[in-house]
C-alpha cells in the first residue's frame, strides 16, 4: 500500500480503539455542539475537561474548574496525569507558553494536518500570523514537517508559494522597491527555499499563487507566503468543509492544537488518542516510526 497522508489517517483511525486514553480538553463556555462533540468523543477517550472556576462544565464529564485553566491543562500534561490534550476554547497563548515554561521545549513547527472534500491531504506549513516572514524560518519549518512525515514513510512534496506568478516576476525582476518589489522579493525568497530543499533531496516546487494546482497535483506540505496569508487559508479551508489535526512537532507530550471557532473536536480528541496508543505499550499500530 503507498504510503500517504489518507493511509496515516488510517492508521489513527485503526490507533484510535486499541485503548482509552485520558484526554484532557480546555472549555472556556458551554457550547452545546461542542459538548456534543466531546461526548462522541468519549466512545474511544476518557475525556477530561478544564474549565474556568466561573463555568460548572459540561454534563456526564469529569470537570477539572481552576482560576487558570490554560496553566492546569498544560501542567496535567506535563505531570502525566493526561495521555494527551487537545487545547480547546481555552486561550491557545498561555496554555502554550505554560507547557513550554514547565517542560524547556520549544515547538519546531505547528502544521494543520487538512483533508477537503475531494479526497485531498496535505500540511499547512504555517497557520500563526507572526510566523514565516524570513526564508531561512520558512525553510526550517518545510524541512521540520518533511522530516515528521518521513517517521511516517511518507514522501514529502512541498509546495512553496510567492506573491507573484512566474512570468509577472520575469516582467518586472528589476523593481525592488514598493508593492511589485516586495512581492518580487517572495518570489525570490521561495525560488531560495526550493533550492535548498532540493539539494536536501526533497522533491519541491515554486507554486507561485496557484494553491489549488498544488492541491491537485498532490503536493502534501504547503509552504504559504507568510503566516498572515496561511492564517487567511486555514479559515477559508473551514469554510468549504475541511478537518484538520495541530500538530505541535518537538514536543516531548501529545499536544494538539486548533482554530479558535472549531466547533466539532471528536477528529482532534481521536487524534490525540491514537497518538498516545501509538506510543504505548499496548500500541500495535505503530503511527509513527522511531
Amino acid at each position: 500500500m503507498e504510503n500517504t497522508i489518507k493511509n496515516f489517517l488510517r492508521k489513527v483511525d485503526e490507533a484510535t480503539f486499541v485503548k482509552k486514553k485520558k484526554i484532557g480538553f480546555g472549555m472556556k463556555m458551554y457550547n452545546e455542539t461542542i459538548a456534543d462533540s466531546l461526548k462522541r468523543a468519549s466512545k474511544f477517550a476518557e475525556v477530561v475537561v478544564i474549565v474556568p472556576l466561573d463555568f460548572d462544565g459540561p454534563k456526564n464529564f469529569s470537570v477539572i474548574r481552576d482560576a487558570n485553566p490554560e496553566e492546569k491543562l498544560a501542567a496535567m500534561l506535563v505531570s502525566g496525569e493526561l495521555d494527551g490534550i487537545v487545547r480547546g476554547t481555552i486561550d491557545d497563548f498561555k496554555t502554550l507558553e505554560h507547557y513550554k515554561k514547565l517542560t524547556n521545549e520549544k515547538c519546531l513547527a505547528a502544521p494543520a494536518l487538512f483533508r477537503i472534500p475531494g479526497e485531498y491531504y496535505f500540511l499547512l506549513g504555517l497557520v500563526t500570523n507572526t510566523e514565516g516572514y524570513e526564508k531561512e524560518e520558512r525553510l526550517f519549518i518545510a524541512q521540520t514537517i518533511a522530516s515528521f512525515l518521513k517517521k511516517s514513510g511518507i514522501d514529502s512534496k512541498i509546495a512553496v508559494f510567492a506573491g507573484t506568478r512566474h512570468e509577472t516576476y520575469e516582467r518586472k525582476s528589476d523593481v525592488k522597491e514598493g508593492t511589485v518589489g516586495y512581492l518580487n522579493k517572495t518570489y525570490e525568497d521561495a525560488e531560495w527555499i526550493v533550492k535548498k530543499l532540493k539539494d536536501d533531496g526533497y522533491v519541491a516546487s515554486n507554486y507561485t499563487i496557484d494553491v489549488d494546482v498544488a492541491i491537485k497535483d498532490g503536493y502534501n506540505i504547503l509552504l504559504p507566503v507568510n503566516g498572515l496569508v496561511a492564517n487567511q487559508i486555514f479559515h477559508l479551508l473551514f469554510v468549504f468543509g475541511g478537518q484538520d489535526f495541530g500538530i505541535r512537532i518537538g514536543f516531548s507530550k501529545i499536544y494538539i492544537d486548533n482554530s479558535r471557532n472549531e466547533t466539532n473536536f471528536e477528529p482532534h480528541i481521536k487524534f490525540a488518542c491514537a497518538l498516545a496508543n501509538s506510543n504505548s505499550d499496548q500500541g500495535t499500530v505503530k503511527i509513527l516510526k522511531p
